[in-house]
C-alpha cells in the first residue's frame, strides 16, 4: 500500500508529464497525444528496459507508474519530448535526434526569481543618509 504523500507524488509527475507533452506538441505543431498511465508494467506491452513509447496511428504515450515513480523531472521532461518527437520521426536516427534536441530547448523554462551575476570585485554603494539638524 502506498503512502498519501507517495500519491500526491505520483500525481505530481503525471500532471508534470501532461504539461511537457502539451509543451513539445506545441513546439512541434503537432497534436496533443493521450497519455496512458499503466499500474503496473506489461511484458506484452512494454519492451525491457522501456521507460515509455508512443503508438503513432492512435497518438498514444504509454508509461507506467512504476516507471513514473523512480524518473526525476529532468527524466519526465527528456521522455515527453523524446515520445512526441517520434510523430515526426519513427526512427532513432539523425534527424529524430535532432528533432528532439530542438524540441527540449524549445520547451525550456528558465528558474522562477530574479538570478544575475556580479563582477567579483563588486561593492555595493553605500546609502547616502541625510542630515538632521
Amino acid at each position: 500500500m502506498i503512502s498519501k504523500a507517495e500519491k500526491e507524488i505520483l500525481e505530481y509527475k503525471k500532471d508534470l508529464l501532461k504539461k511537457e507533452v502539451v509543451k513539445a506538441a506545441m513546439s512541434l505543431n503537432v497534436p496533443m497525444p493521450i497519455i496512458k498511465f499503466w499500474k503496473k508494467y506489461e511484458n506484452h506491452h512494454f519492451d525491457k528496459g522501456e521507460r515509455a513509447h508512443i503508438h503513432l496511428p492512435e497518438n498514444i504515450i504509454c508509461i507506467t507508474e512504476s516507471e513514473l515513480n523512480i524518473m526525476t523531472e529532468d527524466d519526465i521532461k527528456k521522455t515527453a519530448s523524446h515520445e512526441v518527437s517520434h510523430l515526426h520521426y519513427l526512427s532513432h536516427g539523425w534527424e529524430f535526434q535532432q528533432t528532439q534536441e530542438q524540441t527540449e530547448q524549445s520547451m525550456f523554462e528558465p528558474p522562477p526569481g530574479n538570478i544575475g551575476a556580479l563582477p567579483e570585485n563588486y561593492k555595493k554603494p553605500k546609502k547616502k543618509t541625510k542630515n538632521k539638524k
